[in-house]
């Protein structure tokens, strides 16, 4: 999932980036690398939240708050592939706007 959040992300030219380990993945939009919390909060949560909350709209619910999403084991490659998908959406939707 977030080698695929990653791809999706560079082919869309934004400037942020997929962070997580396991089954823990989040998009955080800044142009440099997140090394701290500090980093992170200088991160556009704004964006971010606007993306989330299209993908809500599109029938995917991630917390709007800018906190991780977490795949369980019934997450296979058709609910990771419509995640992506829909991702892939929202990022356009929401440059757009």
């Amino acid at each position: 999932l977030r080698k695929q959040l990653k791809q999706t992300l560079e082919e869309s030219g934004e400037t942020a980036q997929v962070l997580g380990d396991g089954p823990l993945a989040q998009s955080v939009f800044l142009e440099r690398p997140v090394q701290s919390h500090r980093d992170w909060l200088a991160a556009d949560r704004t964006r971010g939240r606007a993306v989330m909350l299209e993908m809500l709209r599109l029938g995917i619910f991630l917390n709007p708050m800018g906190t991780k999403l977490y795949l369980s084991l019934s997450h296979g490659d058709k609910e990771i592939d419509e995640l992506v998908t829909k991702f892939a959406t929202a990022l356009q939707t929401t440059r757009d706007t």
